[in-house]
């Protein structure tokens, strides 16, 4: 099965990349890798089967979601026909070593980099719109292929890489069993349904619904646990998608929106000034002033 590689990033002892793998009718992919990776599910819904030692994992995988694959994995990518076109889109990076991609330093993630890559993780919903502002960002980078390209691209993998891997430490400190490791599931889950639903209106019952308790209970664990509300990290989720899409878009505001999330233009312009204390407007202007290059004025006597 071929894969289509758009980007390679290399590393000290990491590489990334953006890839498509098409999936003929009746066909499925099958991975026999020797390192470690992690992988961020752009498009595409898969069963996902992976077996490593003498243990084996079922999952599906939705566009968002993350995986973690440990050494010596053998794994499989199966569309579950209907539900899904039949090719799946990612971003990887892959490690050669068990290491930290940078210098770790006291209490970093990377210092138990290791420990994470050492079994098979299903992170669900945290292709964030920072996570898919990153990835983008990695995609325009490749496609220059300036001075420096090698070295940003290095840089911005980082930064998915922590941004992904830091929503899995509270799985880690306190384990999957137990009242803690009960309320964290929870905490991912809520995650997965913002991140997928924060386009249209939906109520805490609905959230509860999806997770097959109480919307009472998801909003008093999500606020233990976070310290914010479910509706104030779903107003999060929308302001930063249109900080994105009025940053790195041409559209008219009060498309961005509704693209967001937000019910009325009026409303999106409040809460919008509230967060980044300017209007929609303005902030499309800053940040057009922030990138202009001017030329240098002609100082020939």
């Amino acid at each position: 099965m071929e894969t289509f590689r758009y980007v390679w990033s290399a590393g000290p002892g990491v590489d990334s990349a953006l890839i498509v793998s098409p999936i003929p009718a009746g066909r499925f992919i099958h991975v026999n890798t020797a390192n470690p990776r992690l992988i961020v599910l752009l498009d595409g819904t898969m069963d996902v089967r992976a077996r490593w030692g003498r243990r084996m994992k079922e999952v599906r995988a939705r566009p968002g979601d993350a995986l973690i694959f440990p050494p010596k994995t053998k794994y499989d990518y199966t569309p579950p026909e209907p539900e899904c076109p039949a090719g799946l889109s990612a971003f990887r990076i892959r490690f050669f070593r068990n290491s930290a991609p940078v210098s770790p330093r006291e209490n970093s993630i990377f210092t138990r980099l290791e420990e994470v890559l050492g079994t098979f993780h299903h992170l669900e919903g945290v292709a964030t719109p920072r996570v898919r502002f990153l990835i983008d960002q990695f995609r325009a980078e490749s496609e220059k292929g300036e001075p420096g390209s090698p070295e940003m691209l290095e840089a911005v993998s980082s930064a998915i890489l922590v941004s992904v891997i830091r929503r899995l430490w509270p799985e880690r400190e306190v384990g999957e069993e137990g009242p803690k490791g009960r309320n964290h599931r929870i905490v991912r889950g809520v995650y997965r349904y913002l991140n997928e639903n924060f386009k249209r209106s939906f109520s805490l019952d609905d959230v509860g619904w999806d997770l097959k308790l109480s919307g009472e209970h998801v909003a008093r664990v999500f606020k233990r646990e976070t310290g914010t509300t479910v509706f104030q990290y779903l107003k999060h989720l929308r302001l930063e998608t249109a900080s994105y899409l009025l940053a790195e878009t041409d559209r008219k505001v009060r498309d961005i929106a509704r693209e967001a999330g937000f019910s009325s233009h009026a409303l999106f312009s409040r809460e919008f000034r509230k967060s980044t204390g300017a209007s929609p407007e303005e902030y499309r202007e800053q940040r057009k002033e922030s990138i202009t290059l001017l030329e240098l004025p002609d100082r020939t006597p």
